[in-house]
């Protein structure tokens, strides 16, 4: 984050998935349109296996530091340590414990960059610090607790080309297959070119979602946002709906962009699990600063 840069843009994004439930975290230092406006801050969100229990919490945030090695710190939050991550929050309206642990190195595109204009001196960048790796998720609130061991995966986003600028839209999934996590990313530029980011192979997420029984429940208010989803996964989000746990709009005088959430639940024997998360992004930036 180049200091005094109003383009600059940063956030982290954490993910503990076991069968039971599924934690969400992220940790913001602009939002998530960039321009470096507003205070940092950490968003904790819970989903179970049966979306009967959603829970989100806003947690404060003083400081945010990353390393020149990449080590990310938030307060006395998030930890990078020698063996992966830990984050831990307690408030007076949730506890939290995830230990995540690392079981390969990090992967994404060439130098992290996913977009740039004006001769590269501007550049939106992606990099998935941990596709995969243990973890053990501990959490209460409500007078509830809840924990289970799980997969854990973790991206970062920076740069100095905001997304609203950069991309018309782009949409994203992880999956838990066996023992790894497919990670699978499709986005469309500015000038209307579509590229897709994935460590496996991309079709292999359409195939896992036509395989899965994947569950949830249609929303007919949200047909532009099942649209969207079946555009990127080649999924029906209505005929075998996965289930829309988030939907919000992100709203600046230059720029705007609808967000969606969705959990990804299969059955294995029977049984209903949580085997991954799945968003996607439509972006609408002034014209005058697309690249």
């Amino acid at each position: 984050m180049k200091s005094g840069d109003d383009r600059s843009f940063g956030w982290w994004y954490f993910q503990h998935v076991s069968d039971e439930f599924a934690i969400v975290v992220t940790v913001q230092a602009t939002n998530i349109l960039g321009g470096g406006r507003g205070s940092p801050r950490m968003s904790v969100h819970f989903y179970d296996v049966g979306g009967t229990a959603r829970e989100s919490w806003a947690v404060p945030i003083d400081r945010i530091s990353l390393a020149e090695d990449g080590r990310l710190s938030v307060d006395d939050i998030v930890a990078e340590q020698e063996d992966g991550l830990r984050i831990r929050v307690g408030t007076a309206a949730l506890s939290l414990d995830i230990r995540m642990g690392r079981s390969c190195g990090p992967w994404g595109p060439v130098d992290g960059e996913i977009a740039s204009s004006h001769g590269g001196a501007r550049s939106a960048r992606w990099q998935v610090r941990l596709p995969h790796g243990p973890s053990r998720a501990w959490i209460a609130f409500a007078g509830a607790e809840h924990r289970a061991a799980g997969h854990a995966y973790h991206d970062r986003n920076w740069g100095t080309l905001p997304m609203s600028e950069a991309f018309r839209r782009w949409s994203w999934a992880t999956v838990v297959i066996a023992d790894s996590t497919l990670v699978a990313a499709r986005l469309v530029h500015s000038s209307g070119e579509v590229r897709t980011h994935s460590n496996g192979r991309w079709e292999e997420l359409a195939e896992w979602l036509a395989r899965s029984e994947a569950q949830g429940a249609a929303h007919s208010a949200d047909a532009e946002g099942a649209r969207h989803f079946r555009e990127a996964f080649g999924y029906d989000g209505y005929a075998r709906p996965a289930r829309l746990v988030k939907a919000k709009s992100y709203v600046e005088p230059a720029a705007s962009a609808e967000y969606h959430r969705w959990l990804l639940v299969g059955t294995d024997q029977g049984r209903a699990r949580i085997c991954g998360v799945a968003e996607s992004a439509v972006l609408q930036g002034s014209s005058e600063e697309r690249p």
